[in-house]
């Protein structure tokens, strides 16, 4: 997990071969520069596109790359976010795992995290009351929508963290060619809480919207579209898991 400054590097982490790896790049283009004293490879400067590259690589993403030990490739849209991840990988600068919220949420997350992404449970809020968004568009809004609606967003306690993303695996349902052997991708949420006891209602307020939620976007039942989910409390730690086959609409489960 990278430094503070590296939340926009992106780490990939598999058997590469780095030889092939660098050759491919050179014929892209990547020339070797200096970051923070670092070298690392570039295509073009901090957060340019060229829309006539390669599909991979018009945009900003991937303008700068290095490899790290371990099997494990590093892109960065620009130099500040990859040298932050440099200086924490040389033991220079702090890891985000020296943060105590961020440590709580890792521990609680299964180890075949294939992605993942760290979020500040304000993210989660679910925005504007949508019959308040009337307004803007010269309707009425309905008073008695939105006071329902914030009621019930008020029973779920306020999310500190959240941690989202997907075990390692093959497509929920089995597309056409995957091996029966492939484990099944599942999606993880893991939230921090303010307390134990707020971990206890929010695992209750969970389990009622994914039995009678409905989809505010596609108007599909949580039931139907989680159809295996699993929703636990960890034991006197203010941390909600919850996991389930299907990666959809986590904001709208914990908001």
């Amino acid at each position: 997990m990278g430094g503070f400054a590296a939340i926009r590097a992106c780490t990939l982490t598999g058997g590469f071969d780095y030889d092939e790896v660098r050759q491919a790049l050179d014929e892209i283009g990547y020339q070797p520069v200096e970051v923070g004293g670092h070298e690392v490879l570039s295509i073009r400067g901090d957060f340019e596109q060229d829309l006539q590259a390669p599909t991979a690589y018009k945009f900003a993403g991937m303008n700068f790359g290095t490899t790290l030990d371990g099997g494990t490739l590093v892109f960065a849209s620009a130099t500040a976010p990859l040298a932050a991840v440099l200086d924490v990988v040389s033991g220079t600068a702090p890891s985000m795992l020296d943060v105590a919220d961020v440590s709580m949420l890792l521990q609680q997350a299964p180890d075949n995290l294939a992605s993942a992404l760290l979020v500040q449970g304000v993210t989660l809020s679910g925005g504007e009351p949508a019959a308040l968004l009337d307004i803007g568009s010269g309707g009425t809004p309905d008073v008695g929508t939105i006071a329902t609606e914030m009621a019930v967003r008020s029973e779920m306690p306020p999310v500190a963290m959240a941690l989202l993303g997907a075990t390692v695996g093959g497509p929920a349902g089995r597309a056409e060619g995957v091996s029966p052997d492939t484990p099944e991708a599942r999606a993880i949420a893991v939230l921090l809480m303010l307390s134990p006891e707020a971990a206890e209602t929010t695992a209750g307020i969970v389990e009622e919207r994914l039995a009678t939620g409905v989809s505010a976007t596609t108007e599909e039942p949580y039931e139907t579209m989680f159809p295996e989910r699993a929703v636990q409390m960890v034991p006197g730690a203010p941390v909600v898991r919850w996991n389930s086959r299907s990666v959809r609409e986590f904001h709208q489960i914990s908001s």
